[in-house]
């Protein structure tokens, strides 16, 4: 033996200084003195940095010690700002380990997959560096495995084979796959990490929680049995080169026990070793020093694997082969695999001399897992309920109490809904593809996660903050107590219609997508994921009503996301503030928003954003009242949404948006046909009783009623009615919309009285929830003065109709052509047509400037029009307005303006001029709906979180 190394030498190796032949020298040494191995490892492990209970990290409170190995401490630790607990690693004082702990980060922060424990963060403290992870509860796979049933190894095994395929098609070898880094939730799901950490029942970390109980880190080179005393290895080590061979020895393939480069090959072989030896108690292969380790792994042949089936030892043997290419090709192979040989064999499996407990094993397992629903049958699957706990809770209750009893039923409701699904996609990992179950839990994650931010914010504005913010025009209440029961009212509603947006079985639905993945530099993951963590903020805020103070921090989100370089989260920052922008009416914000955000998602090969961002285009026309170039869009964005996949609800939504269109543009035949799919797509997906299927309905009233059909109108807005009513209760901006249009209806019947009560209903509903100066208020207004003209009370009439018309214009609103079309009526009633005139010149002006020409209500603006032209004695030009009224009114299909048109031509002298020569005149309005509109869902309502369908 040569002498033992000298100081030099030894910290040589601990830093990573030695090379060429002065490495190979010490580590021949290392191979035959302990001493030196000993002293070598222990200043390895060098000193972490001085941490206490209740110290600060940036955001997070530090807690107990949770473990510690070669590369640094673990720690339990406390995130304010989102009110979890998480798990941070702080690294070792040691230059070569420091680099090893960024790519560590680097490469989990790439990954989003429900076997592969998460990574938050990445920061510095004391020229230190820390890790910030999921804090997981459970036991690790070595601490699980003793004592359990073949079936529940298999499955532990198919889910551990599933994250490491997920990490091997992000670009990342993970290198050191081994039973203590592998950790089995409460939830049942094994998780694969590289952090040496698991939770179970332990000491305290703060108030009621639980630390988890710190493991070893086996960095060893163990001789079998587990567990028995070990000769110290080291975790890695440089040659000359600068190769790394970093992980655990005994669980190393050949190819890199002999220097090689570590691969998928090389982690499957890992996987094998695992799985042996968690089946078995004790490894595959044995060896004191690398040497022999190498030469077990080459010439050994474990014995075969008692009381589980055969074609489990086949698979597990597979993997262990000494030539990589005979190994399984993939780790996507062996899970299917595994999970195909396990459904086939699930009543019994019986081996050997253990036949009688395998068998009551077994038959327990069976009855557990065999038929029915997942959620209700599989134990391993039932921790939803706990997991939505930690969201909604008795403090969360507490916090929004204020709200009233019907929103915390409707949260209890969302709550149990989310847990149920939760559950289901825990069970549906045992049969599905890896993608599919990996876009199940992602949208389960996000829904909680938007659910968190709904409950922060709502607990904010309930506390008396912003209550009285309700968009331009609004006027506050002088006693602050009304003001605040308004605010109340306006939030429990704005919650109940947020949560209507995010049904949790609509996750079932989530399909994988194409989306570029995070970026390899850890600095950006860590951006991009901060980007998705802080746009629920921005969402719940475009729910709650409170957008104008969230473009700041939607603008700052936004560079963010383009300091990541990740397209994905760039398209959807850039999607939630084109949201923002609409919801506080800065349109022309929006659109190029939501241009930018099409053109991340495109280049980020995000193709559902990419969908998502055509229909925000599509309604951003919408609120701009062009109708022409929503058509136009919507076109492209049915294509877009083809490419992604088709997901059924974004399908069923563009029907719905290009119904709407159709409807504005007055092509009603088409609005009816569109609309009837979209109902018949929205039953599917949420049943009959559901704000989705209450709007459309809604929208296939407007259609009839615009088409005079006013029973049929009448049968679809009482629908809505209805329906409302069952998700709603008595008081809800939606019931206030169904009022206005049954009222339309009772109105155009002649029944005034029964209407106007209807409207007066609906008006009251409407100052109460919206204030007296809202477009709604201003809206129902427009329509009673509509009844008083037609009962006569013309002063009346006016003044109802002027309110209207001022509520409107003081906010520019596409819908101030209404009144103004209205108030030409009045005075023309009045005696007074030359005042007719002005007001529906500035009617036309108006339409045209939103809605265009193709509409009901500008249709019959050139019949109004007419009329007034035959009273101020200008036939010529009255023939001309009466023709154009005919043309298109037979185009769009309105039977009852043809008949007048055709009835006030027939008066009028000089020949009737052909339809052709009759639009060549410039038109005089272009349009849109009637002088009072039905109120349609807006054009609005594919917003993404906290735009309800259905709201007026």
């Amino acid at each position: 033996m040569t002498a033992c190394l000298d100081d030099e030498a030894v910290l040589g190796l601990v830093e990573g200084r030695l090379t060429g032949a002065s490495l190979d020298a010490a580590e021949g040494h290392l191979d035959d003195c302990a001493t030196c191995r000993d002293v070598v490892a222990q200043m390895s492990r060098g000193q972490a940095p001085g941490i206490s209970t209740g110290c600060e990290l940036g955001n997070y409170v530090v807690g107990d010690l949770l473990g510690e190995g070669a590369m640094g401490r673990v720690y339990s630790a406390w995130q304010r700002e989102l009110d979890r607990e998480v798990a941070i690693k702080v690294l070792h004082d040691r230059p070569d380990a420091r680099e090893r702990l960024l790519k560590e980060a680097q490469a989990m922060a790439r990954l989003d997959h429900p076997n592969v424990v998460g990574v938050y963060d990445v920061g510095t403290f004391d020229d230190s560096v820390y890790v910030v992870m999921d804090l997981v509860a459970g036991d690790t796979l070595r601490a699980w495995a003793p004592r359990r049933t073949p079936s529940e190894i298999t499955r532990v095994l198919i889910d551990i084979a599933r994250g490491l395929a997920a990490v091997h098609a992000a670009g990342v070898i993970h290198r050191d796959v081994k039973p203590d880094n592998i950790i089995l939730g409460a939830d049942g799901r094994a998780r694969l990490g590289d952090f040496g950490l698991a939770r179970g029942a332990g000491t305290k970390i703060r108030g009621g929680g639980r630390v988890a109980n710190a493991i070893s880190f086996d960095d060893t080179m163990v001789a079998t049995p587990s567990g028995e005393p070990a000769v110290a290895a080291l975790d890695g080590r440089s040659t000359a080169t600068g190769t790394s061979v970093a992980g655990t020895p005994v669980y190393m393939a050949l190819e890199v026990l002999r220097g090689g480069a570590a691969t998928p090959a090389s982690d499957q072989f890992a996987f094998g070793v695992t799985a042996y030896e968690i089946i078995a108690g004790q490894r595959p292969f044995t060896g004191k020093t690398w040497d022999e380790l190498a030469r077990s792994v080459e010439r050994d042949h474990p014995p075969l694997l008692r009381d589980v089936p055969g074609w489990l030892d086949a698979a597990i043997r597979r993997c262990l082969a000494i030539d990589p290419a005979k190994r399984w090709p993939s780790m996507s192979a062996i899970a299917d695999h595994l999970a195909e040989r396990a459904q086939r064999r699930k009543p019994l499996w019986i081996a050997g001399a253990a036949a009688a407990a395998v068998i009551a094993s077994s038959v327990t397992w069976a009855a557990t897992r065999g038929g029915g629903s997942d959620a209700l049958t599989d134990p391993t699957c039932a921790a939803g309920a706990n997991e939505i706990a930690s969201v909604w809770n008795q403090h969360a209750k507490a916090g929004v109490t204020a709200l009233g009893a019907p929103v915390l039923a409707a949260i209890d409701s969302w709550t149990t809904q989310w847990a149920t699904e939760h559950d289901a996609t825990c069970s549906a990992s045992r049969r599905e593809p890896i993608a599919k179950v990996a876009a199940r839990d992602k949208c389960l994650i996000r829904q909680r996660d938007e659910l968190t931010a709904l409950l922060d914010g709502a607990r904010t504005v309930g506390q008396g903050q912003d209550l009285s913010r309700e968009g331009p025009g609004l006027v506050s209440s002088n006693a602050a107590g009304d003001l605040l029961a308004l605010g109340s009212r306006r939030l429990s509603d704005r919650v109940v219609d947020a949560l209507a947006t995010m049904s949790p079985a609509d996750c079932r639905l989530s399909e994988p997508g194409s989306a570029d993945p995070l970026p390899a530099n850890p600095d950006r993951a860590v951006e991009a994921r901060t980007v998705e963590r802080e746009l629920p903020k921005v969402r719940a805020a475009i729910a709650l009503g409170d957008a104008s103070p969230q473009l700041e921090l939607a603008a700052t989100i936004v560079e963010r996301a383009k300091t990541s370089t990740h397209l994905p989260s760039l398209a959807e920052a850039l999607l939630v503030q084109a949201d923002a922008f609409r919801a506080a009416g800065r349109f022309d914000e929006a659109a190029i928003a939501s241009r930018d955000a099409l053109a991340a998602a495109e280049r980020g090969h995000d193709d559902q954003t990419a969908a998502r961002a055509w229909l925000t285009r599509v309604g951003v026309a919408g609120d701009r009242r062009d109708f022409a170039g929503a058509e136009d869009l919507a076109a492209i964005a049915s294509a877009s949404i083809d490419r992604a996949g088709a997901p059924p609800r974004l399908a069923a939504r563009m029907l719905r948006l290009r119904g709407l269109i159709a409807y504005y543009r007055g092509k009603l035949a088409d609005a009816r046909s569109l609309l009837t799919e979209a109902r018949a797509k929205s039953v599917a997906l949420a049943g009959e009783q559901s704000t989705d299927v209450a709007g459309i309905e809604t929208l296939l009233g407007a259609t009839a009623r615009g088409a005079g059909d006013l029973d049929a109108a009448e049968k679809h807005h009482r629908i809505a009615l209805s329906i409302d009513r069952a998700l709603h209760g008595e008081r809800h901006p939606d019931l206030s919309r169904d009022l206005h249009n049954v009222a339309g209806v009772l109105r155009l019947r002649k029944q005034l009285d029964a209407a106007l009560a209807t409207y007066r209903e609906a008006l009251a509903m409407e100052v109460a929830m919206r204030g007296e100066r809202s477009v709604q208020t201003a809206l129902t207004r427009n329509s009673i003065g509509l009844v008083m003209l037609e009962r006569g009370a013309l002063q009346d009439a006016r003044r109802e109709l002027d309110a209207a018309r001022v509520i409107l214009d003081d906010v520019k609103h596409g819908d101030r052509g209404f009144p103004e079309h209205n108030l030409g009526l009045v005075a023309a009633a009045l005696g007074d047509h030359t005042l007719a005139l002005d007001w529906f010149d500035r009617a036309a002006k108006t339409y045209a400037a939103t809605v265009g020409d193709e509409n009901a209500s500008a249709i019959r603006l050139h019949l109004d029009r007419a009329r007034s032209l035959v009273a101020v004695k200008r036939p010529g030009d009255a023939r001309i307005a009466a023709t154009r009224a005919q043309t298109a009114a037979t185009t769009a299909g309105i039977s009852w303006i043809v008949d007048d048109a055709r009835a006030l031509l027939a008066k009028l002298p000089g020949k009737p001029l052909p339809p052709s020569t009759a639009w060549r005149v410039p038109p005089i309005a272009p349009p849109e709906l009637p002088p009072e509109p039905p109120k349609p869902t807006p054009i609005r309502d594919v917003g993404t979180y906290g735009t309800s369908p259905g709201t007026p």
